[in-house]
C-alpha cells in the first residue's frame, strides 16, 4: 500500500474512533507500549513504570502481543492487555496517561483533551532520518512526511535528551508543535549512574570475565550484513595488543533484523557471544567496555558514559541515499571507519582515552540535556497531571 493511501486510511480510522472521547478517563490509570505490537517490556516506558510502581497509587496497564509471555508483569501488579484487542481500545481511551516509545499511537486512541500522551522516543541524539526516503527519487514523499508529522502531533509531550533532538528532529524534521520535556531519556539514567551489579549480572549471564566489545548495528531494510562483516579474531587481537587485557565480542542485532549469524557464532565460538535476545540493551551498554556501531541511536547512549567507540560504516553512501541523515555524519565529531582497513587503523592509532574524548565532544556538539534524573522528571510531571496540580 502506498503512503498516500496509508495516510488517508489512518485519518479516516481516527475519525471513526473519535466518539470514544466520550468514555470517562480514570485519573490514576497509565497505559504503556514498547516497540511495535508490544513485544517487549523495555526502554523508557519500562523505567517510567518501575518508578511509578515505587511511588504507588497508579493503575498501570501494558499492551503486549502475548499475555502468556508477560505473566511476570501481573506479578508486579501490572495489568496486561493484548495488542489490537477490545481491551486495548478500552484502556487506551480511559487512561489519563498514555506512553509510547514509537512517536505514534494507534488510530483507535481518540485523543481525549484530558489525556497526557507521552512519546519517549526509542533513541536519543539525531542521526538517521525518521522520514522514509523514496528509493527511486531519493526524496521524501509528501504523504510520508504528512503521515509522520500527523502521528507525532497526536502526542502532547515528547521527551528529549539533547538540543539537537529538540531542534533538528522534533521541530524541524517532524514539525512537532507540542511540549518538549528536555530532561533526558529515562532509559539513560542508568548509564549516568553506573551500577556494578548490572555489569556483574551481564557478565555472569554470558559466562564472560573479560573486557567486552559490544557490536551493535542499526537495522537495514535489506537485512545487509555489511556492518557485522568483521574479522573478529583479528579484532580481539588488535584490542589486546593495543589496549591490554583479554577481550571478547558481544554481537547484538537490531530486534527487526532477520540475519543468520550461525556462521559467525561457529567460526568465533571462543570469542563471540550472541547477545541479540538479551532483554535490556541498556544493560549491555552499561556492561560494555567498547562500542562498535554505525548509525544507531546507541551512539548517544554510550557517549553518555563517556565510552570509547568507533563507528563502522562500510555502506555509508548507500545508507545515506536510502535513509538520509538528520545531521550529516561528518558533524558528529566521532571516529568513523568505512572499511575493515580503516577500522583496524583507528584501533592501532587511537588510545581508549582519545576515543572516549570524542564521545565527550559529541555530547557537547549535540547539546546534552541528560543528567541522570530523567525518570524522576517525567514521573513528577505525570504525578502533577494525575493530581490536577499542573497548570
Amino acid at each position: 500500500m502506498n503512503t498516500k493511501n496509508r495516510y488517508r486510511i489512518r485519518v479516516f480510522t481516527e475519525k471513526v474512533f473519535a466518539p470514544l472521547k466520550a468514555l470517562k478517563v480514570k485519573k490514576n490509570r497509565v497505559i504503556c507500549i514498547s516497540h511495535r505490537g508490544g513485544r517487549q517490556y523495555s526502554d523508557s516506558p519500562m523505567y517510567i513504570t518501575e518508578e511509578l510502581l515505587r511511588r504507588k497509587g497508579y493503575e498501570i496497564i501494558w499492551i503486549v502481543n502475548d499475555r502468556n509471555a508477560f505473566r511476570f508483569l501481573e506479578e508486579k501488579g501490572i495489568r496486561t492487555v493484548k495488542h489490537r484487542s477490545l481491551q486495548e481500545i478500552y484502556y487506551l481511551n480511559t487512561s489519563k496517561v498514555c506512553i509510547t516509545n514509537l512517536f505514534r499511537f494507534p488510530p483507535y486512541l481518540a485523543m481525549d483533551p484530558e489525556q497526557l500522551r507521552i512519546n519517549t522516543m526509542h533513541g536519543g541524539g539525531a542521526y538517521k532520518s525518521l522520514l522514509s526516503i523514496n528509493v527511486d527519487s531519493g526524496t521524501v514523499s509528501k504523504y510520508d512526511a504528512l503521515l509522520a508529522r500527523h502521528n507525532i502531533n497526536r502526542c502532547n509531550l515528547c521527551l528529549s535528551g539533547s538540543r539537537a533532538t529538540s531542534k533538528s528532529v522534533y521541530r524541524k524534521e517532524l514539525r512537532y508543535k507540542g511540549e518538549i520535556l528536555e530532561k533526558g531519556l529515562p532509559r539513560n539514567d542508568s548509564l549516568l549512574h553506573p551500577d556494578p551489579e548490572i555489569v556483574r549480572s551481564v557478565k555472569e549471564h554470558y559466562g564472560v570475565e573479560d573486557r567486552m566489545i559490544l557490536v551493535m548495528p542499526t537495522w537495514r531494510r535489506d537485512n545487509s550484513r555489511a556492518s557485522i562483516e568483521i574479522d573478529y579474531r583479528k579484532l580481539v587481537q588488535a584490542f589486546e595488543r593495543n589496549y591490554g587485557g583479554r577481550w571478547k565480542v558481544m554481537l547484538r542485532l537490531h530486534h527487526l533484523a532477520q540475519i543468520d549469524i550461525s556462521d559467525l557464532k561457529s567460526l568465533y565460538s571462543d570469542i563471540l557471544v550472541d547477545a541479540t535476545d538479551y532483554d535490556n540493551p541498556q544493560d549491555l551498554l552499561a556492561a560494555a567496555d567498547f562500542l562498535i556501531t554505525d548509525y544507531s541511536s546507541v551512539i548517544w547512549d554510550f557517549a553518555l558514559k563517556k565510552g570509547p567507540m568507533i563507528l563502522y560504516a562500510p555502506d555509508l553512501d548507500a545508507y545515506g541515499e536510502e535513509r538520509g541523515f538528520v545531521i550529516p555524519p561528518e558533524k558528529w565529531k566521532l571516529n568513523m571507519a568505512r572499511s575493515g582497513e580503516e577500522l583496524f587503523a583507528l584501533i592501532d592509532g587511537k588510545s581508549l582515552e582519545e576515543l572516549a574524548e570524542a564521545s565527550e565532544d559529541h555530547l557537547k556538539v549535540y547539546g546534552s540535556f541528560e543528567s541522570g534524573e530523567a525518570t524522576k522528571a517525567v514521573c513528577d510531571y505525570i504525578e502533577e497531571v494525575c493530581k490536577g496540580t499542573r497548570s
